[in-house]
């Protein structure tokens, strides 16, 4: 037999509903207490906290959006409607920098973007490595793929030269992921040509 059981009142008003957690701005709103107008009830702890209700419950202006208005702690929320984006966004930014990532626009935020590429540290020992996990990455592999999986290493071997490359000799600000586009679908500038204008290889 285990020892989970439900809480009695007692018990949640004394783990929930302290001075102290009322005073803490990074806790988190889980419910009211006796009702309506009870106290509010908020968790300071290091446990998981689960939320299931049916659909159109209230489990969104219940929980999560006054969390996201109050609630002074980082915070990732999956938003696919961008409902919790355009309603506090622009509370949360008082906490500190938000990043919308809405590539279709459903938030109305201006969004924000990553790009991986960018970001390769030439100076970094683990460079090719990241490198190759990036080129990895950009590489689909069909499941079960056998006899076209030469194409694909190969393919995963020019994007991590091409990376490579954009990390230390790419220009600032063209070192993501639109040049290596452009470097991989240039008709007009051919690698063998490009690299030996960067002075990295002699004819």
């Amino acid at each position: 037999m285990g020892s989970a059981a439900w809480a009695s009142p007692h018990q949640v008003a004394a783990a929930l509903a302290s001075p102290a957690r009322a005073a803490d701005p990074a806790a988190l709103l889980v419910g009211r207490g006796d009702g309506r107008r009870g106290v509010l009830l908020r968790y300071t702890g290091p446990a998981h906290l689960l939320t299931l209700a049916p659909t159109r419950s209230g489990k969104g202006v219940g929980t999560v959006l006054p969390n996201l208005l109050l609630a002074d702690r980082p915070i990732l929320c999956v938003d696919p409607k961008g409902e919790n984006a355009r309603i506090a966004a622009r509370a949360r930014r008082r906490f500190g920098p938000v990043f919308v990532l809405d590539p279709f626009g459903a938030a109305g935020q201006p969004a924000a973007g990553y790009d991986p590429a960018a970001v390769l540290d030439p100076r970094s020992p683990d460079l090719a490595d990241d490198a190759a996990t990036l080129a990895d990455a950009l590489v689909f592999d069909p499941p079960g793929q056998v006899t076209e999986a030469h194409w694909n290493e190969e393919a995963k071997a020019l994007i991590a030269g091409l990376l490579l490359h954009l990390a230390c000799r790419g220009e600032p600000g063209r070192k993501g992921l639109p040049e290596l586009r452009r470097l991989e679908t240039s008709k007009y500038l051919p690698l063998h040509d490009h690299w030996e204008r960067d002075g990295r290889v002699r004819s």
